[in-house]
């Protein structure tokens, strides 16, 4: 009797020892299982992600198609027909337009122009800007004057650009009738031809064609 009650408490012991590793395993087994993650951040990822056939070429992005206006184009067509012509009192001129001319004339020969502006005065003058020279005309379309400058500019003057010394413009053109330290002008026919002169280094800076009635 007495054995059998001992059986008995080693066998509830040895049940509830069994029980405590068996509860212990299922423990352990449940947080050893790493959490399932869902497909949710990997499908966002390659949705975002671009296709090769989808990327465009780096620069491209901003890339535009430039196409030349008619005014560059007028321009280039006239500066291409136009050549340089040796120096006339008779029948002077400057880049080709002479002062018995006219603003169409000029469209015709150089384009369009790149600026206009009006100069305010009692007779008010339509000024026209190039590259290199501009010209003014009254309101009637009659030019009265032009004025050529820039480093390297051609005159229209045969043999004479702009940064070219007195001693190149006294041989293209002769003695000025009128000289001072800065400036040589020309009296002709209805008209004034006017060098600028760099009173330092004796280079011509500009080269001006006037009416008598802008003298």
């Amino acid at each position: 009797m007495r054995r059998s009650t001992r059986q008995r408490s080693i066998t509830i012991v040895l049940a509830a020892v069994m029980m405590t590793w068996l509860l212990q395993g299922c423990t352990s087994q449940e947080y050893s299982i790493p959490p399932i993650e869902t497909d949710t951040p990997y499908s966002h990822q390659k949705d975002s992600q671009v296709k090769p056939d989808e990327r465009k070429p780096v620069g491209k992005q901003n890339e535009k198609t430039e196409i030349a206006s008619p005014k560059n184009q007028s321009s280039h067509n006239g500066d291409s027909t136009y050549t340089d012509q040796a120096f006339d009192r008779a029948h002077p001129q400057l880049k080709g337009i002479v002062l018995a001319s006219n603003n169409d004339a000029v469209k015709e020969l150089w384009g369009e122009p790149e600026e206009h502006y009006v100069m305010d005065d009692t007779d008010p003058i339509d000024v026209y800007q190039y590259d290199g020279f501009s010209y003014g005309c009254k309101q009637d379309g009659k030019i009265i004057f032009v004025e050529v400058s820039g480093e390297d500019t051609s005159t229209g003057i045969q043999g004479l650009t702009i940064g070219d010394s007195e001693a190149t413009a006294s041989k293209v053109l002769g003695r000025p009738d009128h000289d001072t330290d800065y400036v040589w002008s020309y009296e002709l026919k209805n008209c004034l031809l006017r060098l600028d002169l760099d009173p330092t280094t004796n280079k011509i800076q500009a080269v001006k064609l006037f009416s008598n009635e802008r003298v």
